[in-house]
């Protein structure tokens, strides 16, 4: 399972620590990994909890399961959409066009891989707040892979 957001690194700081002592204490008593929806589900309420003085931090949840992947995306007040692909932040709709014109379930890891990156060029080029880079999280059956690709200036 692996978190990402956009917004305030401390109060996604905080979120991550929260559920990461949930998800240690889901595996003392359960004897199992936390599953991602139920750990997207326990920050939608620790977030709506906040409603009134939000956690301001956009966030995607997701990891790989026996039943397959799981990608939940969560606004700062805890709204909880299940998705196949998404994103967040100030370059969002632009590199969500990109995702939509050329997603399909039987990309190889490699497609999907530089879709992700043409995504976030995309968005780059309209967005200065977006960044420099892209860091990949790359969850499936074999584990967690980071990786962090470098554009340009």
């Amino acid at each position: 399972m692996g978190v990402a957001c956009a917004g305030l690194i401390s109060d996604m700081t905080i979120l991550a620590k929260l559920i990461g002592a949930q998800a240690s204490l889901f595996m003392l008593d359960n004897e199992r990994q936390l599953p991602v929806e139920a750990a997207a589900k326990l920050m939608s309420n620790i977030m709506f909890n906040r409603r009134f003085f939000p956690y301001f931090t956009e966030v995607i949840i997701g990891g790989f399961e026996p039943e397959g992947s799981k990608i939940f995306v969560l606004d700062p007040i805890g709204s909880l959409i299940p998705d196949r692909y998404t994103t967040t932040g100030s370059g969002a709709p632009i590199a969500m066009g990109v995702l939509e014109d050329e997603y399909n379930e039987d990309l190889s890891l490699k497609e999907a891989k530089d879709l992700a990156v043409r995504a976030m060029i995309a968005a780059l080029k309209r967005d200065s707040q977006s960044g420099n880079g892209v860091d990949l999280l790359i969850i499936d059956k074999k584990g967690v892979k980071e990786e962090y690709i470098k554009f340009e200036s």
